[in-house]
């Protein structure tokens, strides 16, 4: 019997992080940040969460894509 394989993606996440924050950047983020993650606009209240990002499996199949 073959033996067991688990990977956890192929460790390029950080050769291609830079690229990634460049793909995902975001003025609108900017702002949110910089108005302690909330914006309001007439009636509408926004909420940024501060700790947000790509779920595990997205990151994960990110890692694997490049």
């Amino acid at each position: 019997m073959p033996p067991i394989i688990f990977r956890k993606g192929l460790d390029m996440k950080a050769a291609v992080a830079g690229q990634l924050a460049a793909a995902y950047h975001s003025t609108v983020i900017e702002e949110f940040r910089a108005a302690g993650y909330v914006r309001t606009s007439g009636r509408l209240t926004i909420h940024l969460a501060r700790e947000f990002g790509f779920c595990y499996g997205v990151d994960r199949a990110v890692d694997y894509a490049y």
